[in-house]
């Protein structure tokens, strides 16, 4: 051993092998721990960044809904149209007199009864007719009495023998000359009273009376086409639609019945409901051109909602639905496979129930197939939903909670395109838009 090896063997240094030292097996045991933590937080990371967040809340507790049960009763099929407003009555008021026009009475949108006057016109010339007439007539009475006194003392001496037969037949014929003249002569008379009369123009109809169309001083006469103004009834009044003629065949039915089918008028481009009416009557062809059929229902229009010219959309009763199986129609929820609705089970699981859909609104469905009567259906909070979720109920929907709206034309579920009912209990609903109901032209 020479000096160096002596003096590292001394001073304890290890010799250089050309290899690591090797480590306690403590320190191993320490490195495999840090990279299996390490590994388990990037899983937990990787988790919690592909998890949505809304499933991420519902792994730690229930999601919370609104539900509601599945309910059968009557429902009330509706059809929609656009309609507008005629008045059943309305009359151009003309001058059944011709002369100058004095004075008139009324000012437009004024609302009039039948009789109330609305304009004079000047009775000077007529009632100076009224005279000439009242003194041809008084002329003609006394020729005609006259002519009878004659007559009656020709027949007197003709029993005598002292007065020829044809003295006595020719004061006939005068007397009776002298009666056909009198008759025309009241005839003047009663004409001339009458066309006085007819200088107080007066309201033909109750109802509102537009602008004056001519000014008092003018000269107006029967022949005038616009008249001095019109008078329009409001009360009723009548709506006209067109709805597609295969539904006229139950209509005409009903109506030969006596049977009332409800219609609800509405504002044509808001959800404002304006009056409800029913149906009178029906027009006796169908449209080749569009395959309509023009209908007219009447309102009372006891509000003024509804005036002449006026665009509406209609709602009109076509079909009644016995123990139907009502759905709300906010449970209803669309997927690849077609409409569906969450489930609530007894253990507050949900499942996905397909479903076939009849008629609706936006408050109601008809369900064809897909759940029962008594199921408790998801109504709100469905977003973050997936079957076998724990859901807790929070509170439970009724199928008249949610306010109707109302759209000019129906489409499938459209949810703009309903009607409150009309009357009754809340599970007598209506639809306008029905699958076998082809939406009405107007």
């Amino acid at each position: 051993m020479n000096d160096q090896e002596t003096s590292n063997f001394r001073s304890g240094s290890p010799r250089s092998s050309g290899r690591d030292p090797v480590q306690p097996w403590w320190g191993r045991r320490h490195n495999i721990l840090l990279a299996l933590a390490a590994l388990i937080i990037a899983v937990v990371i990787w988790r919690l960044a592909s998890t949505p967040r809304g499933e991420r809340d519902v792994v730690t507790q229930p999601v919370a809904v609104v539900t509601a049960t599945v309910k059968q009763g009557p429902f009330t099929v509706f059809q929609s149209a656009l309609g507008t407003v005629k008045p059943l009555h309305s009359v151009t008021v003309r001058s059944p007199v011709s002369g100058r026009l004095l004075s008139v009475s009324f000012s437009g949108g004024q609302m009039v009864k039948q009789g109330a006057l609305l304009a004079t016109v000047d009775p000077q010339p007529v009632a100076t007719q009224l005279a000439l007439a009242q003194g041809e007539l008084a002329r003609s009475q006394a020729l005609h009495a006259q002519a009878a006194d004659t007559l009656q003392r020709y027949q007197q001496l003709l029993t005598e023998d002292s007065m020829p037969p044809q003295r006595v037949a020719d004061q006939k014929a005068l007397a009776d000359q002298q009666a056909a003249d009198l008759r025309v002569a009241q005839s003047r008379v009663d004409d001339a009273k009458l066309q006085l009369a007819n200088t107080r123009i007066v309201a033909p109809i109750s109802g509102m009376v537009g602008l004056r169309r001519v000014d008092p001083g003018n000269f107006i006469q029967p022949s005038d086409v616009e008249g001095i103004t019109t008078v329009t009834e409001l009360h009723p009044i009548g709506v006209e639609f067109a709805l597609p003629g295969h539904v006229l065949a139950d209509l005409v039915k009903r109506l030969h019945a006596g049977a009332e089918t409800a219609v609800v008028a509405y504002a044509s481009d808001t959800d404002t409901r304006l009056a409800n009416g029913k149906l009178q009557a029906t027009d006796n062809q169908i449209d080749p051109d569009t395959g309509t059929v023009r209908l007219q229902a009447v309102f009372p229009n006891t509000d003024d909602n509804l005036f002449p010219n006026q665009f509406v959309s209609v709602k009109l009763a076509v079909r009644e639905l016995d123990d139907a199986v009502l759905l709300p129609t906010a449970a209803i929820q669309h997927g690849a496979d077609g409409p569906f609705v969450y489930v609530v089970g007894a253990d507050q699981t949900v499942s996905i129930a397909q479903v076939e859909l009849g008629p609706g609104d936006d408050m109601t469905s008809v369900v064809r197939t897909g759940v029962n009567v008594g199921t408790v259906v998801v109504v709100q909070g469905s977003d973050h939903l997936r079957a076998g979720l724990r859901v807790k109920p929070i509170a439970t929907a009724h199928n008249n909670d949610a306010p109707p709206r109302v759209s000019a034309a129906g489409s499938e579920h459209d949810k703009r395109d309903s009607v409150r009912p009309l009357s009754g209990e809340s599970a007598h609903r209506q639809h306008t838009d029905d699958p076998d109901v082809t939406p009405g032209a107007s």
